[in-house]
């Protein structure tokens, strides 16, 4: 039996396998786009890849914001983002549906496509990093080159050039985010990056060699997974709140055994490798 979030989170794992393509955690946690826009927007009808910050600091936590972002706040309902980007550089697939990022802007033209004015939400994925208070925050732990390549990964799953990536002042003068950031700037980075971290050439030996415990944890897990028939479904993030997805109370149990039985395969892989 199918879940109405079914086609949804089968495009969100494209970006989360995508992240980890240039070596980026990411975990997905759905709910409904805003204005009933449902659980997902053709990743066919994206025309572009927008970035924003939230005007947050280091001092303020790991995730602040993303609760806001998520759920939105008085007058603005959520989601406030498609993805989310924490101090904890995790990056967080919130909603494949439209999202209240872009407001008031354009038209423009990205990459040949034309976003009409006043109406990105279906063209734009929009993702909020933390930061924008202060350049210094951004400076630290490669902070940069890690919003580079949340945005390639991106680009890449949708299909899109580095000149479909623009930022949210590129779309409204009423904005002035990513701090420091232009247009060409943002796509500057991007290019340095893309592709960078892929690596299609590895052998299965130094695959094994190379994996950290939360590769092979994953690898297992699908094996099981794919063993098990894909009875369960299985979600990167504990059930939700505000309108998102939740596993099935009956399910928990068996998630449990199979976290257990990975947790052995893991073990018996590292000992195997060394």
């Amino acid at each position: 039996m199918s879940n109405p979030w079914d086609p949804a989170l089968r495009e969100a794992r494209k970006i989360q396998t995508a992240m980890a393509d240039y070596g980026v955690n990411c975990v997905i946690q759905l709910r409904q786009g805003a204005s009933s826009s449902g659980w997902l927007t053709p990743m066919s009808t994206r025309a572009g890849v927008m970035s924003h910050h939230i005007v947050s600091a280091r001092t303020h936590g790991t995730t602040p914001f993303y609760n806001l972002v998520r759920n939105g706040r008085p007058g603005i309902p959520g989601p406030l983002a498609n993805g989310y980007g924490g101090w904890d550089k995790v990056y967080r697939v919130i909603t494949m549906g439209w999202a209240n990022h872009p407001g008031a802007g354009g038209p423009i033209t990205l990459a040949g496509r034309r976003i009409p004015r006043d109406n990105g939400r279906p063209y734009f994925w929009g993702t909020e990093y933390e930061g924008g208070l202060r350049a210094s925050d951004w400076a630290q732990d490669d902070y940069h080159d890690w919003m580079a390549r949340c945005n390639a990964a991106l680009l890449d799953v949708f299909n899109l050039p580095t000149s479909a990536h623009l930022e949210h002042s590129t779309w409204t003068t009423r904005k002035v985010d990513r701090l420091g950031y232009t247009t060409a700037t943002g796509r500057t980075r991007i290019a340095a990056v893309l592709g960078r971290t892929k690596n299609t050439t590895t052998s299965q030996k130094d695959w094994f060699t190379m994996a950290t415990e939360a590769d092979l944890r994953r690898v297992v897990g699908e094996a099981l997974d794919a063993r098990a028939g894909a009875a369960v479904h299985r979600f990167d993030l504990a059930p939700t709140t505000g309108g998102g997805v939740t596993l099935p109370a009956e399910n928990h149990a068996a998630r449990q055994n199979r976290g257990a039985e990975r947790a052995r395969h893991v073990q018996r892989t590292h000992r195997a490798a060394r």
